[in-house]
C-alpha cells in the first residue's frame, strides 16, 4: 500500500520534489536491477533540469520552493527490472558513506509495469537538506524472497554553501515568503524588482537583481544594491538625512549610520534633505521638507518634491523632475535665484540643463544653453529660449516655441502648435517635411507630429501637411499653403488649398 504521503504523478511538477520511478516486466528468469538514475532540482514553476547522472558527483543548485516552511528537494530516478515480483522500493540518503539512516519506502503491487510517485524531503524518516552538506544516497529494492538490490552505493551531491549577504549567512530569503524582523536581519532580495524594509535592528540588506528600494529603518544598515539600478530609501525616517552616495559609512543624521554599496539612486524623508549623489547617473528623490539635492559627476535626474527645494546638478547633464506635482508648474532655467514653481514651492536650479513637467499644464522655459524640456500629459508651453534645443510635448494639446538656434519640436498627442513669434525676421516652415528645414528666421528646425503653426511679425511661408491644420501669419504680409484638408487661415493674406 502506497503511504498517504505520497501520490501517483502525471504531467510537470510544480515544487522541488523527489522522484521513484519503477518499472517491472516479464522475461528475465531473476531480478535485475537497470544500473539508470538521474538527480534533479528544480524550483517551483520550472521544468526538471538533470544536474547529476549516475555514476557522477557535482554540487547540486539549491533551488527552494516557496512553501511555508520551506521544502527542499531532490528529484531522483531509479529504474527496476524483475520477473513481475512485488516488494519494497526505498530511496536512502545519509551524510555518511555507507551509512543511510534517513530513507523513504513504498510498496510496488505485483505484476506493476510501471509506477511514478513523488515526495517532498519533508517525509516521515528525511530531514531537510542542509546547505554546505555531501549527502550519499542509494536506491534498493526488495522483491518477496530474494535478497535486496542495491543500487547507487556510495553516490554522492554536495548541497552549495548557504547564501550570503555582506558576507554573513542570510536569515531572511525574501524568495521564499520570509520577513524581515525587528531585530538585526541579514536579508536577501530576489532576482526581480523587489522592496525591502529592513524594519528595526542593525539589518544587512541585498537587493540582489532587479531595481531595488531598500530601506534600513532605524539602527546601523548596510544596504547593497547588486545588479541594475538600485534606491536606498529613507522615506519613513522620523527626522531629516543627510547622505552621500560618494562616501563609506556615514552618519545619516535621521536613520542611524549606514554604509551603501552599489546603489545608484537615493530617496529622502519627509523633512529637510541633504541628498548627494557620485559621479555616475543618479536619480536623487527629495520628497516632502525643504531639501537639497546635490547631482555630483554624472547626467542626474532630481525630484525635488514639495517644499522649497534647491537643486544642483553638478557636472554633467542635468535634469529637474517635477514628475508627481499636485498641479502644473512654471519653471523657467534662466532664473538663478529662488523661482516661484506654483505647484512645488520656490525652488533655486544651478546647473541644470534639462526640464520634466508635472502631469498638468505646465509652462517650462530653457534658458541660452541647450536643454532638453519635456512637457507631460497636460496642455503645456515649451519655450527653448538660446541653445539648440529638443521640446517634446507628449500628451495634451501643447505650443512649443524653440526660439534661436536649431530646433527639434515634437508634439506628441493632441493638437500641437508651434509657434515663431519671437522670430528676428519672417520664416518658412513646412509641417509635411520631417526633416531639419532652415526657417530662415529661426534656424534649422525639425517639427514631428505637429498639427498647428503660428509665424512670426514678419512675412512669413506657413505650409500644412494635408490634414487639419491651423495656420496663423499673425504680423506681415503671410501665405498660408494648406495643402488640402479641413485648414483654417488666420491673419493670411495669401491662402492656397484651404477651403
Amino acid at each position: 500500500m502506497v503511504p498517504s504521503s505520497w501520490r501517483p504523478t502525471t504531467g510537470p511538477q510544480t515544487s522541488s520534489q523527489l522522484r521513484g520511478f519503477v518499472k517491472m516486466f516479464d522475461g528475465n528468469s531473476s531480478p535485475v536491477l537497470q544500473p539508470t538514475s538521474n538527480l534533479y532540482v528544480f524550483g517551483p514553476s520550472a521544468p526538471p533540469a538533470i544536474i547529476y547522472k549516475s555514476p557522477s558527483t557535482l554540487a547540486a543548485p539549491f533551488l527552494p520552493n516557496t512553501s511555508t516552511p520551506p521544502k527542499f528537494g531532490v528529484y531522483s530516478e531509479a529504474n527496476y527490472f524483475t520477473y513481475g515480483a512485488g516488494g519494497t522500493g526505498t530511496f536512502q540518503i545519509g551524510t555518511s558513506p555507507g551509512s543511510y539512516p534517513q530513507q523513504v519506502a513504498f510498496n510496488l503491487p505485483a505484476g506493476t509495469n510501471s509506477w511514478q510517485v513523488w515526495t517532498d524531503w519533508d517525509e516521515p524518516g528525511i530531514s531537510p537538506l542542509v546547505a554546505g552538506q555531501t549527502y550519499y544516497w542509494r536506491a534498493t529494492f526488495d522483491p518477496d524472497g530474494p535478497a535486496p538490490i542495491i543500487f547507487g552505493s556510495q553516490q554522492q551531491f554536495t548541497m552549495p554553501p548557504a547564501a550570503t549577504c555582506g558576507g554573513q549567512a542570510v536569515t531572511v530569503a525574501i524568495g521564499l515568503g520570509q520577513l524581515p524582523t525587528e531585530g538585526n536581519d541579514v536579508i536577501m532580495g530576489t532576482p526581480a524588482a523587489d522592496t525591502i524594509h529592513g524594519g528595526g535592528g542593525n539589518d544587512i540588506i541585498c537587493g540582489a537583481g532587479g531595481d531595488d528600494i531598500l530601506i534600513g529603518g532605524p539602527g546601523n544598515d548596510t544596504l547593497i544594491g547588486g545588479g541594475g539600478s538600485d534606491t536606498a530609501g529613507y522615506s519613513d525616517a522620523p527626522a531629516g538625512v543627510t547622505v552621500n552616495l560618494g562616501s563609506a559609512p556615514q552618519n545619516t543624521v535621521g536613520a542611524g549610520t549606514d554604509t551603501l554599496m552599489s546603489i545608484e539612486n537615493l530617496e529622502g524623508s519627509a523633512h529637510d534633505d541633504t541628498l548627494t549623489g557620485n559621479a555616475a547617473a543618479n536619480r536623487l528623490i527629495g520628497g516632502a521638507g525643504n531639501d537639497r539635492l546635490n547631482g555630483g559627476g554624472g547626467n542626474d535626474t532630481l525630484f525635488g518634491g514639495p517644499g522649497n527645494d534647491r537643486l544642483n546638478g553638478g557636472p554633467g547633464r542635468d535634469r529637474a523632475s517635477y514628475a508627481g506635482s499636485p498641479g502644473g508648474v512654471r519653471v523657467n532655467l534662466a532664473v538663478t535665484g529662488s523661482q516661484n514653481t506654483l505647484s512645488a514651492g520656490f525652488d533655486t536650479l544651478t546647473s541644470i540643463e534639462d526640464l520634466t513637467g508635472s502631469s498638468f499644464a505646465d509652462t517650462l522655459l530653457g534658458n541660452g544653453a541647450a536643454n532638453h524640456l519635456i512637457g507631460g500629459p497636460g496642455n503645456d508651453t515649451l519655450r527653448g529660449e538660446g541653445g539648440d534645443d529638443t521640446l517634446e510635448g507628449l500628451a495634451g494639446n501643447d505650443i512649443l516655441e524653440g526660439g534661436p538656434g536649431n530646433d527639434t519640436l515634437k508634439g506628441g498627442k493632441g493638437t500641437d502648435t508651434v509657434i515663431y513669434s519671437g522670430a528676428a525676421s519672417g520664416v518658412t516652415v513646412d509641417l509635411a517635411l520631417t526633416s531639419a528645414q532652415n526657417t530662415l528666421g529661426a534656424g534649422s528646425d525639425t517639427l514631428s507630429l505637429i498639427e498647428n503653426l503660428t509665424g512670426s511679425n514678419y512675412n512669413d511661408v506657413l505650409r500644412g501637411n494635408g490634414g487639419p491644420n491651423v495656420l496663423n501669419g499673425l504680423k506681415g504680409t503671410d501665405v498660408c499653403n494648406g495643402r488640402g484638408g479641413i485648414d483654417v487661415a488666420i491673419s493670411c493674406e495669401t491662402t492656397f488649398g484651404i477651403p
